[in-house]
């Protein structure tokens, strides 16, 4: 926030206002991680209010869909998936950006609107949603949006108890995964640990405890505590 709060001050120092409003999207982020929620979103509007003002409507999609998440982590799914399909509409009939940079925008909003949809209970609607998305990545071939998006379907799946189903898609995903060569541990720890979830619910005991077993010692070898304590508790 620091290093963020002196950019955006010399900036405005040199009456670049857009450059300031930028230098929002992440600052919103760390200022709501330290618990200042009101105030990331108060700083956030101000953000928004200044792209309108300058034309400048893609850049005011970026800076809302960073508000809506912060209302996702604040449990007002309501608000936050208003805010999803605001960004949604704006973005279909902008002209300014590349059509694939407006195609992937308009399924990344897609994607977290499905998440809201499926914490209010309205999985239908979500996982219409979450196909259309993976359509739209794997159409850009942008790999890791397309795992996450797979992920996704996989959870509503297992959140709705069709787990094999939700085992498929995860394997579906660790195989792009490897297949692509992402080099993502905490990725790739996760995934083991949602699979090892949906064997268990398969009666699958021995197969599930590998996979955690598995999940834990890239947890530890990463070193992050909370990450690690989430792998050992599953």
């Amino acid at each position: 926030m620091e290093c963020l709060d002196a950019a955006g001050a010399e900036f405005l120092i040199l009456g670049y206002e857009g450059d300031w409003a930028r230098s929002r999207i992440s600052w919103i982020f760390s200022c709501a991680w330290l618990g200042e929620t009101e105030r990331a979103l108060k700083e956030g509007q101000r953000a928004r209010e200044t792209f309108i003002r300058l034309g400048e409507p893609y850049w005011a999609c970026v800076i809302a869909h960073n508000i809506a998440m912060i209302y996702e982590n604040m449990g007002r799914y309501e608000i936050s998936l208003e805010i999803y399909q605001d960004i949604i509409a704006t973005y279909f009939t902008l002209t300014d950006q590349s059509d694939n940079d407006i195609q992937r925008s308009i399924a990344i909003a897609q994607n977290n609107l499905a998440f809201d949809l499926a914490l209010l209970g309205r999985f239908e609607e979500s996982y219409s949603l979450l196909q259309q998305a993976l359509t739209s990545f794997i159409a850009l071939k942008d790999t890791s949006c397309v795992i996450n998006t797979e992920m996704g379907l996989a959870d509503l799946d297992y959140t709705q108890g069709y787990y094999s189903s939700a085992l498929r898609l995860h394997y579906d995903a660790l195989e792009l995964m490897l297949q692509e060569a992402i080099d993502e541990p905490p990725l790739l720890a996760l995934l083991k640990l949602w699979i090892a979830n949906c064997y268990m619910k398969l009666n699958k005991v021995q197969e599930a405890c590998k996979l955690a077993e598995e999940a834990v010692a890239i947890q530890r070898q990463l070193g992050i505590s909370l990450q690690t304590s989430n792998a050992l508790r599953e």
